[in-house]
């Protein structure tokens, strides 16, 4: 919404009821647009309306004007010296009001007017209001003795039967603006507050301070409270902020009213030292007992930066109390390196910096630091006597990067990467020595260090092949015990036995080749069967030997037979696993 701030002043024109009367007012009004920003130095077109008996009256005079603002936004018109739409200032009865004045504005200059306010007349030119006077009826029959004399005394007009009317010195007089500076307050390192009085006296009048380094100024603010009217001393502020380059500033009063510029007395105020400003930098870099911070001072606080750094704590706000770091002195940027943290824990940081007046601090940040990681060690598997297979999951990456993991082992406890280690967790233990004792343990580390996992040994056992106890070693349970099987070929023509009749109970899995063969030659009482003459066999003083499972079969045929280990034939080989009644399981070698 458009808007317009006026102030009505009317001059006298005619001192003497008998003198000829001007049909005329002056206005004055400061105009600005709706974002309430001053229309200087711009053609304005204008509607003046006089009502009759409320704001929303019949109007007994329209004309229209396009006035030009002045730099400070003001417009002066004389009501009745425009172009007339309707009625007559000449016939106006100024004594059968009230009366208001409607005040309409195009601000391109045109006649596309906005409603931009109504307000009472409460006074009218005397010479106006006396012509219309003398129409008023004859109430005592004499037409002669309402006629007085009138005279002026400095602000006072006299009648000569008794009564006078004294007038406000301003419409007598139009003066510029009286503007006194005042000293400034509330100064701190940064801001301060600009003060002054100034005196409108009775025009609409625009207040700003000029403010700088030096008395040529090269700033401007608005005072808070400008524009001003009225005829007294009215006080008047503006508060400047992010004063970092100097230490003393000048300023003064620029005042603006219809008649003229005043500006005020040059004064200066100087900033009070304060503690430094500055702001905490991000956390970077963060291990389970490292971190990398810094600070940034944005103003040294009037004096030199003597120390800076970052101090941390288990607990809000830090302070130089507790852990901090020393990192040079001067303005601008730095960095900080936090050193001997704790892994898995909180910690609160704030920049500092220090100068005469004292320890200013940034803003706060926190971080955890990195824990350290977990890992879980698999069970040992495919012990050769010389290798073997482990395992290993991590559990928990403690909020940290993996950087490394693997398996561990010694054939002491409490194996750690400074034995020997493999580089993941798939990978074989290799060079170890046969039938000893090994320790492992799953590792993982991150940027907090390395964890371990529970601790797995086992019995590196035989290696695959070892001729003993009657026969090949081509399996190692871990627990210094293993399975061999016979250095050659019971017999190259013996049948399963008993094609027709289920035996039921067998199984295909490992470590059933000897429940298999006793449920075989129970059921199966025909010699010269397969899993009979196993059962039979006697090699040296070893008597347990049995006819092995289809799981058992091919762990020899992996250990011993694709290794060329063993004296195997190029056929086919009988497992103690049936599949039904009619058919069995067997590998070919």
């Amino acid at each position: 919404m458009k808007r317009v701030i006026p102030f009505l002043w009317i001059c006298l024109l005619s001192l003497s009821v008998f003198s000829q009367v001007p049909e005329k007012m002056s206005y004055q009004a400061v105009i600005r647009n709706g974002s309430n920003a001053l229309i200087t130095n711009a053609m304005v077109g204008m509607q003046l309306s006089i009502l009759q008996g409320s704001p929303t009256g019949t109007a007994v005079f329209v004309e229209t004007q396009t006035p030009t603002t002045n730099g400070n936004g003001l417009i002066t018109v004389e009501i009745g010296t425009g172009t007339v739409v309707t009625g007559s200032m000449a016939s106006i009865d100024w004594t059968d009001g009230p009366y208001y004045l409607k005040t309409e504005v195009d601000l391109a200059g045109g006649t596309n007017y906005t409603l931009t306010g109504t307000s009472q007349l409460l006074s009218v030119p005397f010479a106006l209001y006396a012509k219309t006077a003398g129409n008023a009826p004859e109430i005592d029959g004499s037409v002669t003795n309402e006629i007085q004399t009138l005279s002026i005394s400095h602000d006072t007009i006299y009648l000569s039967n008794g009564g006078f009317v004294k007038l406000p010195a301003a419409y007598i007089t139009l003066s510029p603006p009286d503007a006194t500076t005042l000293p400034a307050d509330s100064i701190q390192s940064f801001s301060a507050v600009l003060n002054g009085t100034v005196n409108p006296n009775n025009l609409l009048t625009s207040v700003e301070f000029e403010w700088g380094v030096s008395s040529g100024y090269g700033n401007t603010v608005i005072a808070k409270q400008s524009p001003l009217s009225g005829i007294t001393d009215i006080a008047v502020s503006a508060k400047l902020t992010s004063l970092t380059t100097e230490d003393t500033y000048h300023y003064r009063i620029k005042a603006t009213n219809a008649v003229n510029v005043v500006y005020s007395s040059d004064m200066i105020f100087t900033l009070t030292p304060t503690t430094p400003l500055l702001t905490t930098a991000n956390i970077t870099s963060v291990t389970g007992t490292t971190a990398v911070s810094g600070g940034t001072i944005t103003y040294n606080g009037g004096s030199d930066i003597t120390g800076r750094g970052v101090c941390w704590g288990i607990s809000a706000s830090p302070d130089l109390s507790g852990d901090f770091t020393t990192d040079g002195s001067g303005f601008g940027s730095f960095t900080s390196n936090l050193t001997l943290l704790t892994p898995g824990t909180t910690y609160y940081v704030r920049a500092y910096a220090t100068n005469s007046s004292g320890t200013g601090y940034g803003d706060e940040k926190t971080f955890t630091t990195v824990s350290l990681p977990a890992a879980t060690t698999g069970s040992m598997s495919d012990i050769k006597g010389i290798a073997a297979s482990g395992s290993g999951t991590v559990t928990d990456d403690g909020g940290g990067t993996i950087t490394a993991q693997g398996l561990c082992w010694s054939t002491s406890t409490s194996p750690t990467i400074s034995d020997s280690i493999t580089t993941s967790f798939e990978a074989s233990l290799k060079n170890l020595t046969a039938n000893t004792v090994y320790y492992v343990r799953a590792y993982v580390t991150n940027e907090a260090g390395t964890a371990y996992g529970n601790e797995v040994s086992f019995n590196s056992g035989y290696e695959m092949g070892t001729s003993t106890q009657g026969g090949l070693v081509f399996y190692n349970d871990g627990d210094g015990h293993g399975l061999v099987c016979a250095n050659a070929d019971a017999d190259t023509s013996a049948s399963w036995g008993c094609y027709g009749t289920s035996i039921a109970t067998t199984s295909t899995d490992f470590g059933t080749g000897a429940a298999n063969t006793a449920a075989i030659v129970t059921k199966c009482t025909a010699s010269g069967i397969a899993a009979k003459l196993c059962d039979d066999l006697v090699v040296d003083v070893y008597d347990d030997w049995y006819l092995p499972s289809k799981a058992e079969l091919n762990l020899m045929y992996i250990n011993l037979h694709t290794q060329s280990l063993g004296s195997f034939e190029d056929d086919n080989y009988w497992s103690s696993s049936e599949v039904n009644s009619a058919t069995v399981w067997y590998q070919r070698f």
